[in-house]
């Protein structure tokens, strides 16, 4: 921009000059060239003629606003001169030897406290003057002319290219910064968009992978629902279909009366629908829910069942409350499942803005204290089903063996 705007002020001075000296030298050319012509004929000008040079140019000097004009031989002597300071001239300046071979020269020059003609800056015109008839080289016309207006104009355009040229150069930055913040926020939402595809091609590989293990759950879960009527209520009720009447004298073959075995039938019967259907949930706190899963398996099973609750929120939505409720109910029936139910116990909290639960088995004390209790089938059917539970929150699951042979069920639920 610098380099730009020096260039074009630079041309418009020499193009300022230019104009200038063309006009100077018209002047000289059309005022001046009879009275130098008359002066190289006769070897010197009148003083009729030298006064009548002196009011042509003091009429249009005064238009002009020029401060002196002369003519000089080329050999530098003065045939006429509208100032004073002409006699004095030691020597010939470069400008009159140049003029004096045929240029037109123009110079400002600055302001010279010794002169009356240069006391401010001025415009110096040299021109040649040739003779109308043999076209000859004869003198040299110069003139001296004020030049303020000039410099003021010169002035006046340089502060309006230096002013445009800044405010396209501020306009050029402003659009640059414009330009590189939009690359900045493109580049943001191209990285976020990526981010986003990224999260979408990991939650569909989730959601197929959760979408296979809930086919195979759902075939497992009627597979050991199928297994567990089989062997359970449908075995009772075949044998109270082989029972007789009892007008007749027949028991049953194992001794045991049609009640018996219908009330076995309904308990067996409660025991499975009590694991399909879903708890009501929507009045209770997270105490109260884990409370419930707990209080639900001791009756059911006949064992205790120790709590360790440190603080819990009041309330949470009912999806999370449904899975702390079966976290608690299928860990104790791990427990119940493996270990006889021996050394159960829940503990439960918040950390770091998630509730943690763990459910805790001791192994089984002896072969002789676990006789009749039940185990089923597909025992690691339930923790599948809870990790793919916990994944829709962003939870984790852990199971792992403890040291005294029992075991523990850590699961990591997110509040948000």
């Amino acid at each position: 921009m610098v380099v730009l705007v020096t260039t074009i002020i630079n041309q418009f001075r020499a193009v300022q000059l230019r104009d200038t000296g063309e006009i100077g030298s018209a002047y000289i050319q059309g005022f001046l060239t009879p009275y130098a012509q008359e002066a190289y004929d006769e070897g010197q000008l009148s003083p009729l003629r030298r006064a009548e040079l002196l009011r042509l140019v003091g009429s249009f000097a005064l238009e002009r606003r020029f401060d002196a004009i002369r003519i000089r031989a080329q050999d530098g002597d003065v045939l006429f001169a509208s100032d004073s300071e002409a006699s004095v001239l030691a020597e010939s300046p470069e400008e009159f030897l140049q003029a004096a071979r045929g240029l037109v020269l123009v110079d400002v020059h600055p302001a010279t406290a010794d002169s009356d003609i240069h006391a401010y800056p001025t415009i110096e015109i040299y021109a040649p003057i040739y003779h109308r008839t043999t076209k000859q080289l004869i003198a040299v016309g110069e003139i001296y002319q004020d030049a303020r207006p000039l410099l003021a104009e010169r002035a006046q355009f340089e502060r309006m290219v230096w002013g445009a040229v800044g405010l396209a150069t501020l306009g050029f930055l402003a659009i640059m910064f414009v330009l590189a913040a939009q690359h900045q926020q493109l580049a943001q939402h191209l990285h976020h968009q990526r981010e986003i595809a990224q999260q979408n091609q990991q939650l569909r590989a989730a959601t197929e992978a959760a979408w296979r293990t809930s086919g195979q759950v759902h075939e497992a879960l009627l597979n050991n629902l199928g297994a567990e009527l089989h062997d359970g209520p449908i075995q009772m009720l075949s044998l109270l279909a082989l029972m007789k009447p009892t007008d007749q004298g027949n028991a049953a073959p194992s001794g045991s009366s049609a009640e018996v075995i219908a009330r076995d039938v309904m308990a067996d019967l409660r025991r499975i629908s009590s694991g399909l259907t879903l708890p009501e949930l929507g009045h209770l706190s997270v105490q109260e829910t884990l409370m419930l899963a707990l209080t639900r398996h001791a009756n059911a099973t006949g064992t205790e069942v120790l709590h360790d609750f440190g603080p819990l929120p009041d309330t949470v939505d009912d999806q999370r409350k449904t899975c702390l409720y079966r976290i608690v109910q299928e860990g104790l029936n791990n427990a119940f499942r493996h270990g006889g139910g021996f050394g159960q116990r829940v503990i439960a909290r918040v950390e770091h803005d998630a509730i943690c639960v763990t459910v805790v088995n001791s192994a089984r004390a002896t072969e002789g204290a676990t006789q009749g209790v039940t185990t089923t089938r597909n025992a690691g059917l339930g923790v599948i089903g809870l990790r793919n539970r916990l994944k829709v929150f962003g939870g984790t699951l852990h199971a792992a063996r403890l040291d005294d042979g029992g075991f523990a069920l850590a699961v990591k639920l997110p509040l948000r």
